[in-house]
């Protein structure tokens, strides 16, 4: 129950949102373009995209209090992403590991058509779950599991219910033959949900690497400190998360080709 517990919790923190801008701060950097320049040329190059790769990296550190009883689970995880943009294929494969375990948990999921897989278990016996999508619930599962398309609807559409945002242009970084822009949002909440009988206070940032000359997205880092007692709660006083994920995308508009294991179809 335990580890279906820390898979949720990961599941929420690949999709808490990026969070829209609220208010800008640019005083790092005068020159050149403003934050909102850049969002907007980033958001009108991934129009272009057809397909694309991502790895994903993971720390996730689950600290647990009931009494004068502390519980500390730290967990690795791994995530590599093909995406079909063009005909809405994807292929999410990912592994986990408990630290002081030696056994990976294991998940992979299809996205093919209106249909999305599930295959989850330890390596080389996973229980696989399939479910017929809704237009609505595609769309929405879509940009759920897609992670530029997920960046991009949170950076338009996602806007706080509480807390601040912030966003500040750092100074540019330069590897690898390329230049990039880099942004930063901070998202503050620390105000009490006691409709959960619990808080949600959270620090949330997010750091962007954008390419200068095609404003494609090259890596992303995400950056959480989050009581979530009122929603997992259970036994414990207190439930807290401290995260670091490390997204990094490669071989846009690279054709890929997705298809469903024969032995996985209903």
């Amino acid at each position: 129950m335990e580890k279906r517990t820390i898979a949720i919790c990961f599941t929420f923190l690949l999709i808490v949102a990026i969070l829209s801008g609220c208010s800008e701060n640019n005083n790092e950097l005068s020159e050149e373009l403003s934050v909102d320049q850049i969002k907007t040329n980033f958001i009108h190059a991934i129009n272009n995209v057809s397909s694309y790769k991502c790895n994903l990296t993971g720390k996730l550190n689950i600290t647990l209090f009931k009494g004068a009883e502390t519980n500390v689970t730290e967990r690795l995880s791994n995530a590599n992403f093909l995406i079909n943009i063009s005909n809405r294929t994807l292929e999410h494969d990912s592994e986990f590991l408990n630290i002081g375990e030696d056994e990976k948990d294991k998940m992979i999921i299809y996205i093919i058509g209106d249909f999305r897989y599930i295959g989850y278990g330890k390596e080389g016996n996973l229980t696989w779950d399939y479910e017929e999508l809704s237009p609505f619930s595609a769309e929405s599962k879509w940009n759920m599991s897609s992670p530029i398309e997920m960046f991009v609807e949170q950076i338009t559409n996602v806007m706080p219910q509480q807390g601040n945002i912030t966003w500040k242009r750092l100074n540019d970084e330069s590897f690898n033959n390329h230049t990039f822009y880099i942004l930063q949002s901070e998202y503050i909440n620390n105000i009490s949900d006691t409709t959960h009988a619990g808080y949600d206070l959270a620090e949330i940032y997010h750091t962007f690497w954008i390419d200068k000359t095609n404003y494609f997205l090259y890596k992303v880092e995400l950056n959480q400190i989050r009581d979530i007692t009122g929603y997992y709660a259970g036994e414990y006083d207190r439930r807290y998360l401290i995260s670091e994920d490390i997204f990094t995308f490669y071989d846009y508009n690279i054709p890929v080709y997705i298809e469903l294991p024969p032995d996985i179809i209903p």
